[in-house]
């Protein structure tokens, strides 16, 4: 038995529906909410494996941003906060957000230091549920696969092929089961949002690149 955590705008609820589908899979993974973090799901199933998503931080800010700002719609429908209420009163796109860290104007910048800690994805990046680099490497272990958002059905089907499953899941393309944001909106940040999100996600980054060196190593295992 493993236990899946669901790190935000990685592909979990894709994920989920994928495994639901599949009778000789959905029995031996157990999906969790996006309350629990690695640390916390460990000390409840101290006996199962762990599985979790990744994706590059960039993607992560840009698809929460949109997720929040769409209240989650359609698939779901999850109010703002007060917060984050402020937050997209304030700024309509993620570069304009990201841009705003480096404002030279001290109200700008606070405001956007705010929206950051304030809009749900946004706020919980890969060091809200993975904490740091040296607690997953003391974790290691009990990491089973590292699926990445990037190549998500491959790594679904290997996943499938560890467990013992041998048929391949074809991928699935309809936008509300993957939980895709729109095709139309503006996703580009700016040579300058890049630098300023670089710095406010260092251990995010730093999480990705040890994440994307163990998947290879385990996954394969």
């Amino acid at each position: 038995m493993c236990f899946m955590l669901h790190i935000g705008k990685t592909g979990g609820t894709y994920t989920r529906h994928i495994i639901s589908e599949i009778p000789a899979a959905r029995h031996s993974i157990r999906f969790l909410d996006h309350q629990f973090t690695l640390e916390t799901a460990l000390k409840s199933f101290p006996n199962e494996g762990a599985i979790f998503a990744i994706r590059d931080p960039l993607a992560i800010f840009v698809s929460g941003f949109y997720s929040r700002m769409r209240k989650g719609q359609p698939l779901y429908n999850v109010p703002w906060s007060s917060d984050e209420a402020i937050a997209f009163s304030t700024f309509q796109t993620p570069n304009q957000l990201a841009e705003a860290l480096g404002s030279s104007q001290p109200e700008l910048k606070a405001n956007a230091e705010f929206s950051m800690r304030s809009v749900y994805h946004v706020a919980r990046c890969l060091h809200f549920y993975l904490l740091s680099v040296s607690f997953v490497r003391q974790n290691r272990s009990q990491i089973s696969f590292i699926l990445r958002q990037a190549n998500l059905d491959d790594d679904i089907n290997r996943l499938l092929i560890k467990n013992g499953i041998l048929s391949p899941h074809p991928p699935v393309h309809d936008d509300l089961i993957r939980h895709s944001s729109p095709a139309n909106l503006d996703r580009s940040l700016s040579p300058a949002a890049i630098r300023n999100l670089t710095v406010w996600y260092k251990i995010d980054f730093d999480l990705y690149a040890e994440c994307q060196a163990l998947a290879l190593e385990i996954n394969a295992a």
